[in-house]
């Protein structure tokens, strides 16, 4: 709320006061912490020319926003340019680890460990030179020397969770599966995760086909946003991958609530689930008059209730979905089954495709069978 605020009061004064530059780059300042990358981008271009402002912060947040569209090759040529208009003590540190952050972008590991070298002291008194130096350390596959980074950072800075996050990443990434979910489990319920997070990290166990893991994260991650689409689909997929397709069913039921138009799919789960008359009822939640009536078509063909589904024929004449002809030519055998030959004729002259006029051409010459030899079809 706070943050809001200040977004507010910074436009307001920029409206107010005509751009003054202290507020502009106050602004971009606060819009990049935020990852509002083109809103930056559009206060910062307001600045006519560099010389009217803080020049040194300038070309700092300039270099910060290239960082963050991993345009490294460019951050350190704006990094270049804050340097030499002459940094302010306050702006040091930040722009060391900005630079630091371009270096190993950019791949550049010679000048990463020159710049750590020459500034540990300045760059050590904040958490994330721990997790930077941990980062180059992997990427040069120093993996001792990463670990004990890390372990360094996290003793120093207990409450800086993204190093605790880096360190489990790690683990995984090294296929240390077992080791990567007891660390996990150990910092999961006092870490601030968002509900997407721990989706993504379920699927990555999923990915390890590590199942069991990937359901209980993704249960966390649903019980926090049960109304997250993507969230409940994800989880929904492992269930089934596990065979419980009860489970998966109660996910989009859940989500249904939020979203009707997962009424559809959640029917679907609970039939599979074997609960015929809990999908029935789903079924009539469908906002989508088609999708209702075909669901409740298909449902009452895996029931072999013909006259259910002859019976349904008559909304479904009234429907779009009298131009499916998937849906004529079962109409047609629902009708067949149950007597009415005239009525599945009828749906059988309106099918004209290909994959559709072999199957009925099959059923009519069966039709006319019947209507000969009547004690064929009783």
């Amino acid at each position: 709320m706070m943050k809001i605020i200040i977004l507010w009061t910074l436009f307001f004064n920029l409206r107010v006061l005509g751009q003054e530059d202290i507020d502009a780059l106050a602004l971009a300042s606060l819009l990049l912490k935020n990852n509002n990358l083109d809103k930056a981008q559009s206060v910062l271009r307001r600045i006519k020319d560099p010389q009217d402002v803080q020049t040194d912060r300038y070309y700092l947040l300039l270099g910060m926003m290239a960082v963050k569209q991993k345009r490294f090759k460019q951050a350190i040529t704006q990094l270049m340019k804050a340097k030499k208009s002459g940094l302010q003590d306050k702006d040091r540190v930040e722009f060391y680890e900005t630079l630091l952050r371009a270096y190993i972008g950019y791949r550049d590991y010679a000048k990463a460990h020159q710049l750590i070298d020459v500034n540990k002291k300045l760059l050590s008194q904040r958490a994330l030179f721990f997790q930077l130096k941990a980062n180059l350390e992997f990427k040069e596959n120093e993996h001792e020397k990463a670990w004990s980074t890390l372990h360094q950072g996290i003793t120093l800075f207990p409450r800086y969770f993204p190093l605790k996050k880096q360190k489990w990443f790690y683990l995984l990434d090294h296929n240390l599966l077992w080791q990567s979910k007891e660390y996990l489990f150990s910092i999961v319920s006092d870490a601030p995760f968002t509900p997407l997070e721990l989706a993504q990290i379920a699927f990555k166990y999923k990915e390890k086909k590590d199942l069991k893991t990937a359901a209980v994260l993704g249960e966390m991650a649903f019980k926090r946003a049960p109304s997250h689409e993507e969230i409940a689909k994800e989880l929904a997929r492992i269930y089934l991958s596990l065979d419980q397709s009860l489970a998966a069913a109660e996910v989009f039921t859940t989500l249904a609530q939020f979203h009707p138009k997962y009424y559809g799919e959640a029917s679907q789960l609970w039939r599979k689930a074997g609960f015929k008359d809990k999908a029935w009822q789903l079924i009539t939640l469908i906002p989508q008059e088609d999708k209702r009536l075909k669901q409740k078509l298909t449902l009452a063909l895996q029931n072999k209730s013909y006259h259910k589904m002859a019976a349904l024929g008559t909304l479904i004449d009234r429907s779009q979905l009298k131009r499916d002809e998937q849906v004529q030519y079962t109409l047609a055998y629902a009708n067949f089954m149950i007597g009415k030959f005239k009525k599945s004729e009828s749906y059988l002259q309106q099918i004209t495709k290909s994959d559709l006029l072999k199957k009925s051409l099959a059923l009519r010459e069966t039709i006319q069978e019947c209507e000969r030899k009547e004690w064929l079809c009783l």
